[in-house]
C-alpha cells in the first residue's frame, strides 16, 4: 500500500515535471528562436548593404582613375588614401 503511493507521488511529479518543461519551452525557447531568426535576417540584410557599399566604392575607385575630380570626395569618406 505505501508502495502505490510512492509510485502515485512519483507519477504526479513526473508528471509536473513534463507539464513544467513544455511550459518552459513555449515561453522562453520558442521566443528566442524567432528572435534569431530575426537577427539572422538583418545580419543577411546588413552584409548585403556592405557588398553593395563596397562594390560602389570599388567603381568610385576605377572611375577615380580616369577622372581625378572626385579624389577629394573619396579622401573625405576615407575610401582613397589622399596624395601628397
Amino acid at each position: 500500500m505505501k508502495t502505490d503511493s510512492l509510485i502515485r507521488l512519483l507519477q504526479g511529479i513526473l508528471a509536473a515535471s513534463i507539464l513544467l518543461s513544455i511550459v518552459l519551452f513555449l515561453f522562453f525557447y520558442v521566443p528566442s528562436v524567432r528572435k534569431m531568426q530575426q537577427f539572422q535576417k538583418q545580419a543577411m540584410e546588413m552584409n548585403a548593404q556592405r557588398a553593395a557599399a563596397g562594390q560602389i566604392a570599388a567603381e568610385a575607385l576605377e572611375y577615380s582613375k580616369t577622372h581625378p575630380a572626385i579624389n577629394p570626395i573619396l579622401e573625405a569618406y576615407q575610401i582613397k588614401q589622399p596624395t601628397k
